[in-house]
């Protein structure tokens, strides 16, 4: 095997990590940046998950990550500055004017006049309970560096921001590849926020002033992820469409995971 073509970076990358302790040092292709709407950018360089933007693919339009909600002033694929991110927004060849697919890339560099790119996070996937913008990249980050901690690599997570407590606080729901003591879950959220602090000084800072409460966290059973998959796929989703669950943002998701989390709970009751 000479190497491996796949989709591997943003809500995949935890399950890239998870690849590479099967298939060792064969390298990585991350191949292409798309949507159903559009095949955006392309990967030039092997092992590298940056891709160069596919300028005839569709029209592009960008908007400053940091731009006010309500600006509808958008920059062309020649106004990009390396080092910012932005939100992309694509009128496709099949006429889908306009689009904002919610992605947020970086900005790297340049492949020959081609800007180089970088997935960042979805707009949709954003966590932000007073200010602190926590990303899936620093998420991931943070699930990345706990894992390495405790030597164990969490295949799966996600997270739910419980606005209806005051403070608020997020709930971090893990799913490692082996199952660590439940009696230490405490110890792991130090261990989790932690390393959430460092990627994101003004989360530890709005805990620290008791803007956020401290997190909680749980431990879930394995396979509780794929199972979701399966369910979304039984109900008619193409498996193509079954994103990672990051942020548990509508009923169903919260009832999900939650309802897993008792049942194992119940099992644990009955075992004992």
């Amino acid at each position: 095997m000479s190497f491996i073509s796949t989709i591997g970076t943003g809500g995949f990358a935890a399950y890239t990590r998870a690849m590479r302790s099967f298939s060792g040092d064969v390298p990585i292709d991350y191949q292409i940046y798309g949507a159903s709407e559009a095949m955006m950018a392309t990967c030039t360089h092997i092992e590298e998950p940056a891709f160069a933007l596919l300028c005839d693919s569709c029209f592009f339009e960008f908007l400053p990550d940091d731009a006010p909600a309500d600006c509808t002033e958008t920059l062309n694929i020649d106004q990009l500055e390396v080092g910012k991110e932005y939100e992309i927004i694509i009128t496709n060849l099949s006429g889908f004017y306009r689009y904002r697919i919610k992605d947020v890339i970086k900005v790297l560099g340049y492949e020959g006049e081609s800007p180089k790119i970088t997935f960042s996070y979805r707009k949709s996937q954003l966590l932000d309970l007073a200010g602190d913008k926590i990303t899936e990249s620093m998420m991931d980050e943070a699930i990345r560096r706990t894992g390495d901690e405790l030597g164990v690599n969490i295949i799966d997570y996600t997270v739910y921001p419980n606005r209806e407590d005051s403070p608020s606080h997020y709930e971090f729901l893990i799913e490692p590849e082996k199952m660590l003591d439940p009696s230490k879950c405490d110890e792991y959220l130090r261990i989790l926020e932690k390393h959430l602090g460092e990627v994101n000084p003004v989360y530890k800072e709005c805990v620290d002033t008791n803007e956020i409460d401290h997190a909680i966290l749980y431990l879930q059973q394995q396979q509780t992820h794929a199972l979701w998959r399966d369910v979304r796929v039984r109900k008619g989703t193409s498996l193509n469409q079954v994103k990672p669950v990051r942020v548990l943002d509508t009923p169903m998701k919260k009832n999900f995971f939650y309802r897993m989390l008792e049942r194992a709970r119940q099992a644990s009751d009955a075992d004992n």
